[in-house]
């Protein structure tokens, strides 16, 4: 009685925490609708073959990271811009500007020119500075982004090992509860013939208990298990929404984290 009202309680937690996930008051009474235990899958499939690699970019830890890793460029690029003039060499449409026809014919103040021309060059210091410390947060969120990506795939891989072991000791329990229910039939037929006692007949129940209680918990560790890995790939087994998979941001990243593709050098490899 002891154990089932633990049960019990363990029980009203759960349906509170799925009842917070739902945005639904958290009174811990489940609703007509609920059928806890009722539709839990019997057996579950294995994982396809062939389950592309990029799926884990649908995790938000995973996005997160090469959002940061693209807006880290992108300081970095601004960073080496700052090294030129300016002004504005063309207009809006396509034609030189002023201020660069200014320069060519001369009206333009020389000393103008020497200005906008020389500031990157006095500035110049702060301008490497500001490079190498952007170019620093890049390899940053490089290595984050890397970082991000193995965490996952470990998480996948870890999810997969598994599912073999998991579902052998599935079928290990449902044998052993055969078997103990074939014992506790023999062991009624033996107590209605006299030649055994309520006492041994309740101890065979007792252990038919037991290795129902075993398989039900390998049960639930194979759902928790299946569970854990949908997180890991950041959903299903299958490509649900854009048909090329990851964005061109994404694979741009990735190429450059695996030293893979045209955006494999750095940026500042040619320091």
């Amino acid at each position: 009685r002891a154990a089932a009202a633990e049960r019990r309680r363990a029980r009203a937690a759960a349906v509170r925490s799925l009842e917070v996930l739902l945005r639904e008051y958290p009174d811990g009474a489940p609703g007509p609708d609920w059928e806890l235990g009722e539709r839990l899958p019997g057996n579950l499939d294995p994982p396809p073959a062939g389950v592309p690699a990029d799926l884990i970019s649908r995790r938000p830890d995973v996005a997160g990271a090469e959002r940061r890793l693209a807006a880290s460029r992108e300081f970095t690029a601004a960073a080496r811009r700052a090294r030129y003039p300016s002004f504005r060499l063309t207009s809006a449409v396509g034609t030189s500007t002023d201020r660069l026809r200014q320069l060519v014919n001369g009206d333009f103040s020389v000393w103008s020119l020497l200005a906008n021309l020389a500031a990157p060059v006095f500035s110049g210091g702060r301008i490497r500075a500001a490079i190498r410390g952007e170019e620093a947060a890049d390899r940053e969120a490089t290595a984050a982004y890397a970082a991000a990506a193995l965490t996952a795939y470990q998480e996948v891989e870890a999810g997969l090992a598994a599912e073999e072991a998991l579902r052998e000791m599935e079928v290990e329990a449902a044998a052993a509860l055969a078997a103990e229910r074939r014992s506790l039939r023999r062991a009624r037929e033996g107590w209605r013939s006299g030649f055994l006692t309520r006492a041994e007949v309740l101890a065979t129940e007792e252990a038919a208990g037991r290795a129902e209680s075993r398989l039900l918990a390998r049960v639930r560790a194979r759902l928790d298990n299946r569970v854990n890995l949908y997180l890991a790939l950041g959903g299903g087994f299958e490509r649900v929404g854009d048909p090329e998979g990851v964005s061109e941001g994404e694979r741009t990243a990735a190429e450059r984290v695996s030293g893979a593709g045209p955006g494999a050098a750095r940026p500042g490899a040619e320091r």
